[in-house]
């Protein structure tokens, strides 16, 4: 549906596409390797200036084709609370700007590089 929907307003579609945003570094990343590499170092790099707290981080890296466009969602396990996972989310996409694009996609910009930051599937969550 979107291609025929591309193919009958090309020029909707390009207006679209001038007003998406593209990072200063979006073209560095070619695979899920370069950018599990990448995520790695910000989140050392956020940990040493003290933005984000020292924890055990597990990252894992999707590829998503859709539309014919390459991004990549990355999934952040770490135990925190909720409070403190939101700011690690908002810190490291910040960090994430100069690498990252968006596109246009139902008339709203959609980042490239999604990140979600989630507790470990095994841990248990006390209230108390």
């Amino acid at each position: 549906q979107r291609r025929a929907g591309l193919l009958r307003a090309p020029v909707r579609a390009l207006r679209e596409r001038d007003w998406a945003w593209s990072g200063s570094r979006s073209g560095d990343l070619l695979d899920e390797a370069s950018l599990i590499d990448l995520v790695s170092n910000l989140l050392t790099q956020c940990m040493a200036e003290g933005l984000i707290p020292k924890a055990a981080y597990r990252l894992r890296v999707h590829r998503d084709d859709g539309f014919g466009v390459c991004g990549f969602r990355c999934i952040l396990e770490v135990r925190l609370d909720p409070y403190a996972r939101t700011r690690l989310a908002d810190t490291l996409g910040s960090a994430l700007v100069p690498w990252n694009r968006a596109v246009m996609r139902d008339s709203r910009p959609y980042p490239l590089i999604g990140l979600e930051v989630r507790r470990p599937a095994g841990s248990i969550s006390r209230s108390t």
